[in-house]
């Protein structure tokens, strides 16, 4: 008994011994952007070189989200407003995320882009802070959930001067829920770190809300703190291998042909739509996000199989609504107005006008995503002058690519390499579409 025992702790573990290790996911503040380096108009060059690329067991660190926490700061005349909380997102703009090979996941997008890629991912909103808010029934019950608070900024009866409201998003790189393939979507931290040249995560902060009302003036942000300035987030998983993915791609473009082939159509597509922005003004009947309800006659064919053969706007957009009914945890089946974009406008008397068209459903890669040629046809485009896309692609896994990230964090991909399925599993032998390699840093004492 002439032993000293330092705690209860420690004698528990001299009894039955577990190894001490960190926790493998983290939330770490990346950068406390300024607020001489976060004014309207400048770019933000986000710094993540001061969050540790492995943690004290060697373990390697992968981004699997962002959250920009920002506050915008207004100034507003008598009767100005309102703007909602989506459109207040577009103050940030040009956003890039790009990984030491040069590849874009996000070239030049906007902070709504990102907004709607989560909803169409899981069909529904999970952003933070939220966007707005209501009840569960509505005129329309059940299919419609009503908002009855935005969180963006009100009708200023009489002006307003350094009023604050949210304008950052949380994104998470990975797509969440059952089923979902955890390690699909995240980046290896070292691989942005290493980017040559500016920083591999950018944006801009805008000056002008797009399409707000005259009189609202964006005068700076604010960070969690209530100092002037931002603070960018990542979330951040410690792995004990390298994980690294089919490059994926994130990108709105328009369109202004009513016939012809989407972007990208080399790699596999895991979700398009036709979703225009508020301030669109295409010129057709309908203006805006409603502008997609002013096409008809929609045809699209993949890979040779015939998605829909001139189908009219009306069994469009009950084929929209169907995909988001499908859905256990979609926004619509749970009437919820928080998780809601919300996907469609209700028109009284009539069926409801849609904020998008859905052209191909979320599907994970490797999980029955679309590849090949999407070919489109619209018989008529309702005086719309272009359609505007937004598609989610996933590319294939070069060699070149996989020893760059290795040669990132330093291991060998040649060392030992796990083919992975679309679930995160080891796959079987001869798998000859795997979604993931897995490269095992072990194989050479990391």
């Amino acid at each position: 008994m002439g032993d000293c025992v330092p705690s209860i702790a420690a004698a528990l573990r001299a009894c039955m011994p577990c190894p001490a290790a960190p926790p493998t996911r983290h939330w770490i503040l990346a950068d406390r952007v300024s607020e001489s380096r976060a004014q309207p108009g400048y770019t933000i060059d986000v710094r993540i070189n001061g969050v540790p690329a492995r943690d004290s067991l060697g373990r390697i660190a992968h981004v699997r989200g962002i959250f920009i926490f920002a506050n915008g700061i207004f100034d507003a005349t008598p009767s100005s407003g309102p703007v909602s909380a989506y459109q207040l997102r577009s103050l940030i703009q040009a956003i890039f995320l790009e990984d030491v090979t040069g590849h874009a996941f996000w070239a030049a997008i906007d902070a709504r882009n990102l907004l709607d890629d989560v909803f169409f991912r899981h069909w529904s909103s999970l952003d933070f802070p939220y966007l707005a808010a209501g009840t569960q029934t509505g005129a329309n019950a059940p299919i419609d959930a009503t908002q009855t608070a935005d969180y963006g900024l009100p009708l200023f009866p009489n002006g307003a001067t350094g009023y604050s409201a949210p304008i950052g998003f949380y994104h998470p790189l990975v797509t969440l829920g059952p089923g979902m393939n955890p390690l699909a979507g995240l980046i290896p931290l070292a691989a942005l770190q290493r980017r040559s040249g500016q920083g591999s995560l950018r944006f801009k902060l805008g000056t002008v809300i797009a399409g707000a009302p005259a009189g609202i003036t964006f005068t700076g942000v604010e960070n969690g703190e209530g100092n002037a300035g931002l603070d960018v987030w990542l979330d951040v998983v410690y792995l004990p291998a390298l994980a690294v993915g089919p490059a994926w791609n994130l990108d709105s473009y328009t369109l202004p042909d009513s016939s012809g082939i989407l972007q990208r159509p080399e790699d596999a597509t895991e979700h398009v739509q036709i979703r225009y922005f508020p301030e669109d003004v295409p010129g057709g009947t309908l203006n805006g996000q409603e502008a997609c309800n002013n096409l008809d006659n929609l045809t699209l064919r993949i890979a040779g199989f015939t998605e829909m053969d001139g189908l009219s706007i009306f069994d469009a957009r009950t084929r929209s609504l169907m995909f988001a009914a499908s859905e256990r945890d979609s926004a619509l089946i749970r009437a919820n107005a928080k998780n809601d974009l919300p996907l469609y406008n209700p028109a009284p008397g009539g069926p409801p006008n849609l904020t998008a068209l859905v052209l191909v459903p979320y599907r994970q890669a490797g999980m029955g995503e679309a590849a090949g040629d999407l070919n489109y046809k619209w018989s008529t485009m309702g005086g719309n002058s272009f359609v505007r896309y937004l598609h989610r692609t996933v590319g294939c896994n070069e060699k070149e690519r996989v020893n760059a990230m290795a040669e990132a964090v330093e291991c060998d991909p040649c060392s030992k390499t796990i083919p992975t399925d679309a679930r995160g599993n080891a796959a079987a032998n001869g798998t000859t579409k795997a979604t993931l390699l897995v490269l095992d840093p072990q194989a050479r004492g990391v």
